[in-house]
């Protein structure tokens, strides 16, 4: 297993990894959540999100107990739960995978992590659920439910069950959705990354988690010593079409069916697994001789398509599909089709979905007459990338093949492409998805920005935030009346904010400038040698290059329009460092009805956390209005994962005084940079520590007593300028017992 290198590395490096199934694998919170409101309003009464809370993570009858005691409710445990299955039961089958999930799971699969997943509901329910998924689950080296564990830990109950066993708790990971899991997970000694419901994002994580994240595609498991995700940018796409883009594999199977069953046979799943993406005339074959079946090739191929001919014109393009080739098709991205579906099939199929596929630069089909080997050989692939004719792809590594069956993965791997595999059928087993680079379980969950460049062209942009746009600056419309003092000012601070971010010296960044206006700190950056991405809410900034400057030389930087407010599009891990130049205080403000600064802040942080590599600093310069101000920004940015803290530059200035904030993604080998202005027996740094760090810290000790705690709380009272009653020789001692 491949290591991640120091820089990198964010947590004490772990060799195990324990997920939840409910609500962080599979989609089925929402439809507890949906019973549960059902069964209330029968009775009357109203579900809310703070009960919702409070059962999560729960068992079965515990939970049950939970709205029980609520609402005092004529019910027994088992009587409750005996209505929630009759509601559940019809719809467990086609609970879907939640984003990011299936893909991460993929990934510690193929790379040799071990894997475990546990439940706390009971093995009945768990077979309902995964039906659809069972061989999904084969990922895992064992599943622990509720009914197993007996009153004993179910995490504790998981770890027993590696072998080789694990030597330490603190060596296994758990990634869980409630808080009450997390609360487990810290309790039996490992550390535990939290990926709340998307209706709990503020207030529910506890302190314990080492990490909370939006969703499982931000988790970057180089931050915790396993191996990265080791995806190359990608320049052109590769469609297939069967399964993936069109959903004709239900009319074949129907077709296949009849054929069998005249003749007294049912399909044979392993061998459909196996003949999955197959040409035609390769298939035939072995079909005939697997079944024994008494036609010749000829006679087989005339009734099967005299069957299917009137079926396929009804098929529709699938889930997913229209929004990603508008996506890439948006952004110049060349894309084809390599199917192994006939040309007069393709036709049939296509009939009625012109404005589809008149996007696709060409479509290689199965009876292409340049075609030797169909599926699981590369030539149809190789076929396909080589008739991109004048916008070839300069290597084949640069293509990306999307799949639903392992034939076809197996193809692209021989082809030295990338592949996604979004698999159709629940016979694939876990082995046959080892060739696919990414797995999903559906083309809505896929991220462009998981293949795109990690370079000044901004490719890092989210699929899921289509209202940001790329901007360039236009000379001749705007001018911004900028003195030179001003600019002397603006281009100090940041120099500062570089010096604060300490880049190695000997070679170019990728920096992130937050807020950056018209270009003043970024044309720093490109002066220092780096690269950078500006972002800002001001369309009319961003149209502004800097004055004078402009008319001899552009800033370089990629321009992005967005709200910080509402978090960053970048792809995780694109950025060595970020700085910022008197914006923060603007998140602190609520322009309109429904902003909520603490919300605000905690999702920039927290997006800025996942955009950023590990080790890497953001330097904030702003003028805060006061302490509660200063409170808010550090207390949601540790919150959100960062370490770090206030550096006060000349603090005994009236003009000179400046606050920077200093953040850093690792607390390991990191030291908080020394404020200007100030002589060595003082300081102006005010270091804070992330809730891991407080509370690996004060194990086995007091959170809130002694003399030491009640002397560093009143001074950085003092520091923060806050009224703070003098220290006496009464300070933090112990009283004696009451009379």
């Amino acid at each position: 297993m491949a290591a991640s290198s120091p820089r990198a590395r964010a947590f004490k490096p772990v060799s195990h990894v324990i997920v939840d199934v409910d609500g962080l694998l599979l989609d089925t919170e929402s439809m507890y959540a949906q019973a549960a409101s059902e069964i209330l309003t029968e009775f009357k009464h109203t579900h809310s999100l703070d009960l919702r809370a409070q059962t999560m993570g729960l068992s079965a009858v515990a939970a049950a107990e939970v709205f029980i005691q609520a609402f005092d409710l004529p019910l027994s445990p088992l009587d409750w739960l005996a209505r929630e299955e009759s509601r559940l039961s019809e719809n467990w089958p086609s609970v879907p995978w939640l984003p990011g999930a299936l893909k991460l799971v993929h990934h510690l699969f193929k790379c040799g992590v071990p894997v475990a997943a546990v439940s706390c509901r009971d093995a009945q329910s768990l077979a309902l659920k995964t039906r659809d998924h069972s061989r999904m689950f084969e990922m895992f080296s064992h599943v622990v439910t509720s009914d197993e564990a007996q009153g004993t830990d179910l995490f504790s109950l998981c770890l027993s069950r590696f072998e080789p066993r694990v030597p330490t708790q603190d060596q296994c990971l758990v990634i869980e959705d409630s808080p009450v899991g997390v609360r487990a997970a810290v309790q039996a000694g490992m550390p535990c990354v939290m990926i709340p419901d998307a209706e709990f994002k503020d207030g529910i994580a506890p302190a314990e988690a080492s990490l909370v994240l939006d969703n499982a595609h931000l988790f970057q498991p180089e931050m915790f010593g396993l191996p990265s995700f080791d995806y190359k940018p990608v320049t052109h796409v590769i469609f297939d079409m069967d399964g993936l883009l069109l959903d004709t594999n239900v009319y074949y199977n129907e077709v296949t069916a009849q054929i069998l069953g005249e003749h007294g046979q049912a399909s044979d799943e392993t061998f459909k697994m196996e003949s999955i993406g197959m040409r035609q005339k390769d298939l035939v074959p072995k079909m005939l001789e697997f079944y024994n079946l008494p036609y010749t090739e000829e006679a087989f191929i005339s009734k099967y398509i005299k069957l299917l001919r009137d079926k396929l014109p009804q098929c529709q393009v699938k889930s997913g599909v229209w929004e990603l080739v508008s996506h890439l098709e948006k952004h110049k991205i060349p894309m084809a089709v390599a199917t192994s579906s006939s040309g007069g099939n393709f036709k049939k199929k296509v009939q009625n979905h012109g404005d589809l596929f008149s996007r696709f630069h060409h479509v290689v089909n199965g009876t292409d007459p340049d075609l030797d080997e169909g599926k699981p050989a590369p030539d149809i692939f190789l076929l396909c990338a080589d008739r991109f004719e004048e916008n070839k792809p300069d290597d084949y590594s640069s293509c990306l093949v999307f799949e639903d069956s392992p034939n076809g993965a197996d193809a692209a791997q021989a082809a030295g492409m990338q592949c996604v595999l979004v698999p159709e059928w629940n016979e694939v087993t876990a082995e046959m998805t080892k060739s696919a680079t990414q797995v999903l379980g559906s083309l809505d969950n896929f991220r462009p920005e998981d293949f795109g460049q990690r370079g000044r062209a901004v490719q890092v942009l989210s699929l899921n935030l289509p209202a940001l746009k790329i901007l360039k600056p236009n000379l001749e419309k705007y001018h911004y009346p900028f003195s030179t003092r001003m600019i002397e000012i603006q281009n100090g601070m940041a120099e500062r904010a570089i010096e604060l971010l300490a880049l190695p010296d000997d070679e170019p960044c990728f920096v992130l400038d937050l807020g950056c206006g018209s270009g003043l700190s970024g044309e720093c950056l490109e002066e220092n040698g780096h690269f950078w991405v500006g972002v800002d809410i001001s369309k009319s900034m961003l149209a502004v290059p800097v004055p004078d400057v402009a008319k001899e030389r552009e800033v370089e930087g990629d321009l992005v329009h967005g709200d910080l407010g509402d978090g960053l599009p970048f792809r995780p891990g694109s950025f060595d460092g970020a700085i910022s130049i008197s914006a923060l205080q603007w998140l602190c403000n609520a322009d309109k009805s429904y902003h909520k600064p603490h919300k605000r802040l905690y999702k920039f942080f927290s997006s800025l956390f996942a955009s950023l590599s590990k080790g890497g600093r953001a330097v904030f310069q702003f003028y805060p209005e006061n302490a509660h101000q200063i409170e808010m920004i550090t207390s949601q940015s540790m919150k959100a994962g960062f370490t770090g803290g206030l550096v006060v530059d000349y603090p005994n200035s009236t003009k000179a005084k400046k606050y920077f904030l200093v953040l850093m993604t690792s607390s390991a080998h990191s030291r908080m940079p020394k404020a200007l202005g100030v002589d060595s027996a003082s300081s102006t740094t005010v270091q804070n520590e992330a809730t891991r760090d407080r509370i690996r810290k004060s194990r086995g000790k007091s959170l809130k007593s002694g003399k030491e705690w009640i002397q560093e709380r009143k001074e950085r009272r003092r520091r923060k300028g806050l009224e703070t009653r003098p220290d006496s020789k009464f300070t933090g001692r112990k009283r004696a017992g009451r009379f």
